[in-house]
C-alpha cells in the first residue's frame, strides 16, 4: 500500500514495493509537476506546520512554471503505457532515476487548483481529474482542491477497497476527533526546499504525451456520471424496517433497472475473502430467481403491501446467503476463473465456457460495490462492459449515496434515468414494507 507502485510491462505489469525507512517521503503533484517532500528532518518527523510550509513553496513554485505533463502518460492503455514508459525511461538517465523517486515514495498528494461545487464535479475530480496532475500507477493518491474539497484515489489491480476504505475512515476519523499531534507550531528554518521532480522530454517523448492526452480526454468525454444523494433515510431505517442494508439497497438497483429496461440482467457484486490467505473477492450475483420474483412483484400494480413484502425479504434473504457463501469461499465465479486460466495455449475450452448462457451470465451489466463509511460523500469506477452500469455506493446512517456511471454511446445507456428509478424504488420499497406493518398491526386482535 506504502511506499508502492503498479510498473507497466509486457506481457503484464508488476506490483513495485520499497523500503519505508529510506524512503520517508511523498511526492506532491501541482499544475502537472511533482516534488518530493521528506517527511523526516535531523531524525524529527515534520511538524504539520512544517508540512505547510513546504506544500505552500511547492503551490509557489509550481504555478509560477509550466511543465509537460508527463503524468498522463499513467493514463494511457497499458500497453501503450508500457511501450512509453520505456521510451521515457531511456530518453535520459535522469528520467530513470526521477521515475525511481516517484514510486518509491510513501503515496502522492494531489494539490489540484480547480474548485468543484457539484457532486459530479468532485466525483469526476477524483475519478480521473486532468489526468496530468496525477500518477494513476501510484497505490494512494490523496487529492486535495484549491477550495478545501479533499479525495482519494486508489490503484486497484493490487488491493481492493476494503483495505483504502479502513485507511481513509481512520485518517478522517482521528482528524476530526482531534487525535493527531500536529507538532511544534515552530518552522524550523535549515529545512531543505522541496525538490523538483523533473523529466527530459525529447520531441518523441512529448508526441506520446500528446497522443496520450487525446485517448484520455476522450475516453473521459465518453463517460457519463449521476451521482444520486438519497437523503430519504438509510441504514438506520432499513434495519428498522427488518432488512439487510446492503441487501436492501442491491434490491432497490434491481428494481430501478427493472423499472427501466423491463427485465433483470447479470449484477455483479464485490464480496470480500479477506479471511483467506491472499484472499481478495468473490463474485456475488445479486439476480435470482427470488430477485426477478421481487422485482416483477413491485411492478405489479394491483398486488398488495403484504405479498409485495414477502417476496422483498425473500429476495434480501436469498442474496444474504449467497453473499454469506461468496465470503466463506464458496462462490463459483473465482472457481471457474481458475478452471479457465488453467487451459494450455491452443488448449479447446470446455463447453461450459462456450455454452451462450454462461456468456450472458457473466456480461455484467450491474457492476456493483459497496464501501461504507460515515465520513465519505460517495465514491465511483466505471462500467466494465460496453453496455452496463458502474455502480458504487455508500450506505450511511440516513442517506444512501449512489455513484452511477455508463457510456455515452450507441446502446442508450441513461445514468440520470437509472438514477430516477433507484430512488423512486427506494421510496416504494419503504412504503409498502410500512404498510404491510400497519395492516399487520390493524389485524392483530385487540384486548
Amino acid at each position: 500500500m506504502f511506499n508502492a507502485t503498479r510498473v507497466p510491462t509486457k506481457p503484464s505489469d508488476y506490483e513495485a514495493t520499497y523500503d519505508l525507512a529510506k524512503n520517508e517521503r511523498i511526492t506532491v503533484a501541482r499544475n502537472n509537476q511533482f516534488f518530493d517532500l521528506q517527511l523526516v528532518h535531523n531524525g524529527q518527523l515534520l511538524s504539520a506546520a512544517e508540512i505547510e510550509s513546504q506544500l505552500d513553496k511547492i503551490v509557489e513554485l509550481a504555478d509560477s512554471n509550466a511543465a509537460v505533463p508527463v503524468g498522463i502518460l499513467t493514463s494511457d492503455n497499458r500497453d501503450l503505457w508500457a511501450d512509453n514508459y520505456k521510451l521515457l525511461s531511456e530518453a535520459s538517465p535522469k528520467n530513470a532515476e526521477t521515475l525511481e523517486r516517484l514510486q518509491s515514495s510513501a503515496f502522492l498528494l494531489c494539490l489540484d487548483d480547480t474548485r468543484p461545487v457539484t457532486r459530479e464535479e468532485y466525483h469526476r475530480t477524483y475519478w480521473h481529474g486532468n489526468g496530468s496532475n496525477r500518477w494513476f500507477d501510484k497505490s494512494l493518491q490523496f487529492i486535495v482542491c484549491d477550495n478545501g474539497k479533499a479525495g482519494f484515489l486508489a490503484e486497484h489491480s493490487s488491493m481492493d477497497g476494503t483495505p483504502t476504505c479502513r485507511l481513509n475512515d481512520y485518517v478522517l476519523g482521528q482528524t476530526l476527533n482531534n487525535k493527531v499531534d500536529l507538532g511544534n507550531s515552530a518552522v524550523r528554518s535549515d529545512l531543505p526546499a522541496p525538490e523538483p521532480l523533473r523529466f527530459v522530454t525529447p520531441p518523441s517523448v512529448v508526441r506520446a504525451i500528446e497522443q496520450a492526452g487525446d485517448r484520455f480526454r476522450k475516453v473521459v468525454d465518453q463517460h457519463q456520471l449521476h451521482v444520486l444523494q438519497y437523503e430519504g433515510f438509510g441504514k438506520d431505517e432499513i434495519k428498522k424496517l427488518g432488512f439487510s442494508p446492503d441487501g436492501f439497497v442491491q434490491m432497490a438497483i434491481q428494481l430501478g433497472y427493472y423499472k427501466l429496461y423491463g427485465k433483470s440482467r447479470a449484477t455483479y457484486e464485490a464480496a470480500a475473502t479477506r479471511k483467506f490467505a491472499q484472499g481478495r473477492t468473490e463474485t456475488c450475483r445479486s439476480v435470482s430467481n427470488e430477485s426477478v420474483d421481487f422485482c416483477k412483484s413491485f411492478e405489479t400494480p394491483l398486488l398488495g403491501a403484504q405479498e409485495k413484502v414477502a417476496a422483498l425479504q425473500a429476495a434480501v434473504k436469498s442474496h444474504g446467503s449467497y453473499a454469506k457463501a461468496c465470503s466463506e469461499g464458496k462462490g463459483v465465479d473465482r472457481h471457474l476463473l481458475g478452471l479457465r486460466l488453467s487451459l494450455k495455449p491452443g488448449e479447446e475450452k470446455p463447453a461450459i465456457f462456450q455454452d451462450a448462457a454462461y456468456a450472458e451470465s457473466s456480461h455484467w451489466c450491474l457492476s456493483t460495490s459497496q464501501l461504507s463509511s460515515e465520513h465519505f460523500e460517495g465514491w465511483g469506477f466505471s462500467e466494465v462492459v460496453p453496455d452496463g452500469y458502474g455502480i458504487a455506493y455508500t450506505i450511511r446512517k440516513d442517506a444512501v449515496i449512489l455513484h452511477i456511471a455508463a457510456m455515452k454511446n450507441d446502446f442508450g445507456l441513461n445514468s440520470d434515468h437509472l438514477a430516477h428509478f433507484i430512488k423512486e424504488a427506494l421510496g416504494e420499497m419503504r412504503l409498502n414494507v410500512l404498510a404491510a406493518k400497519l395492516k399487520e398491526a390493524a389485524s392483530k386482535p385487540k384486548l
